[in-house]
């Protein structure tokens, strides 16, 4: 398994190899084969508004961005390239105020949120919003009850 981890800030320290520990650990537990590759990229919240608006057609910011490289919905791959998520640290940041948490916690959630996206998820529906959040949840509960991931400081 591949993981491609790259940071546009400046005002961050984002830890790279444990982004993709991270990654690589969501991805295990989501059935990823040795040859899945991902790319995840942190940026302002002024990239990723000017990404959701010339990708998606939407104009304002948000906290992920998934863009599958594959349309094929169900399992993820056992190999090739998923896709890239795009997270927004300042939205992260932002949102950990507002809910009393950490920027590391919110950001551990935009990435496994985007990871799902890419395996074929879809929170379009409230059924849909339902499902993803359980496997959410319980994979981040799996991860850490293993151990701490310290991916922003």
């Amino acid at each position: 398994m591949s993981v491609l981890v790259r940071s546009q800030l400046k005002k961050a320290r984002i830890d790279s190899a444990e982004a993709s520990r991270f990654a690589r650990f969501i991805m295990e537990r989501l059935g990823c084969g040795r040859g899945a590759e991902l790319s995840v990229l942190f940026a302002g919240s002024g990239a990723v508004r000017r990404l959701n608006r010339e990708y998606r057609g939407v104009d304002r910011a948000t906290d992920v961005l998934a863009f599958p490289l594959s349309r094929r919905q169900g399992a993820a791959p056992r190999a090739g390239a998923l896709g890239d998520v795009v997270i927004s640290v300042d939205r992260a940041r932002r949102c950990a105020r507002q809910l009393r948490t950490t920027a590391n916690a919110e950001i551990l959630l935009y990435l496994t949120h985007g990871i799902l996206h890419l395996c074929g998820f879809d929170d379009r529906t409230a059924r849909g919003r339902r499902r993803m959040a359980r496997r959410q949840e319980a994979l981040i509960n799996q991860a850490l009850k293993r151990r701490s991931w310290n991916v922003i400081s």
